[in-house]
C-alpha cells in the first residue's frame, strides 16, 4: 500500500490486535482491542492501569498494532512504535475512540464512564515502522 492508502486503512474503525514482548516467556501477548487513529497521527488505545497489556508496555517501551480487514478485499497494517502513557486522558480523545465502535448515545456514556476513571489510562504509540498489504494488488 501506498502511504496514503496504508494511514486511511489504519484510521477506518476496525478491531485491532495489540502485540507486546513478553521477554519473560519468549512470546508476545496478542489481544483485540479498540483503537483511534487519525491520519499522521498517533495510534491510542484505553486500557486498565492494572491490565496485564499495560504492564508489559511499561516493561517493553511500545508495541505493534495490527488492523485488518476479514472480508474481501483483503488487507492489513501492521505499525509499531514506542508508547507513552496520558494519566489524565482528554475526554474528547476517549470519545472519539468510543465513536468508532458505538453509536452516538452508546459512544457518549461509555466516554462519560470511563473520563477521570483513576484505574484507566491511555497509551500513546507513534508508528515509527509499517507494513502492509492490500491482496487486490497481490
Amino acid at each position: 500500500m501506498e502511504e496514503r492508502e496504508r494511514e486511511n486503512f489504519l484510521a477506518a474503525p476496525r478491531i485491532g490486535v495489540i502485540s507486546i514482548n513478553r521477554i519473560s516467556v519468549n512470546s508476545p501477548l496478542a489481544t483485540p482491542v479498540w483503537y483511534n487513529y487519525v491520519r499522521g497521527g498517533d495510534v491510542t488505545v484505553l486500557m486498565g492501569r492494572e491490565s496485564v497489556k499495560y504492564q508489559l508496555i511499561l516493561a517493553s517501551g511500545g508495541f505493534t498494532l495490527t488492523a485488518q480487514n476479514e472480508q474481501y478485499p483483503y488487507g492489513y497494517v501492521s505499525v509499531s512504535g514506542d508508547a507513552t502513557v496520558d494519566d489524565s486522558p482528554n475526554p474528547d480523545e476517549i470519545l472519539a475512540l468510543a465513536r468508532r465502535y458505538r453509536p452516538g448515545p452508546e459512544a457518549r456514556e461509555f466516554a462519560e464512564t470511563h473520563t477521570n476513571m483513576s484505574e484507566e489510562v491511555l497509551v500513546r504509540m507513534r508508528p515509527k515502522i509499517w507494513f502492509s498489504q492490500d491482496y487486490t494488488k497481490s
